[in-house]
């Protein structure tokens, strides 16, 4: 989060080069547990992650990885930030973020959301005003070439 007075707070998801680095492991509490089984998609584990005591706030993320028991394929992302301006609500800053595995064996984001608060200024204050979400979907995925991979893009689907 980067404070700026003339727009207020500036958020940046995580990525795999925050979430699995020796200070992010070294600095947050993670349990593992299973999920209840889902109709059709078999059982899946939650791997929750929050902020230990005595991490600086400004570094802390909270959320959870979900990942398929049996292959420990993951299916998504959701995080909330510690820190938040004391004028924004709990769970105003956030997201969510869906993988899918392509045939190659890489994994792609597909599908992912982002919510900030949103602040009104009054005098010399900042009071809440709303949330702002934004997010995307791949809609195709393309080879080298520059040609549709229709293989995986049935990837996606599944």
């Amino acid at each position: 989060m980067d404070e700026r007075p003339e727009v207020g707070p500036t958020y940046f998801g995580p990525d795999a080069r925050v979430l699995f680095t020796d200070w992010f492991l070294g600095s947050h509490c993670i349990t593992v547990e299973p999920l209840p089984e889902r109709s059709g998609d078999g059982t899946g584990l939650v791997a929750r992650f929050k902020p230990a005591k005595g991490t600086p706030k400004s570094a802390g993320l909270q959320g959870s990885l979900e990942l398929d028991q049996g292959s420990l394929a993951l299916r998504s992302l959701r995080f909330e930030f510690a820190a938040r301006p004391r004028w924004a609500p709990a769970g105003s800053a956030g997201g969510e973020i869906r993988f899918a595995r392509l045939p190659d064996g890489a994994w792609l984001p597909v599908q992912w959301t982002m919510r900030a608060p949103i602040p009104r200024v009054a005098g010399d204050r900042y009071r809440f005003f709303g949330v702002v979400e934004v997010g995307g979907r791949v809609t195709a995925i393309r080879g080298p070439d520059g040609q549709r991979d229709r293989g995986a893009e049935a990837a996606l689907e599944s």
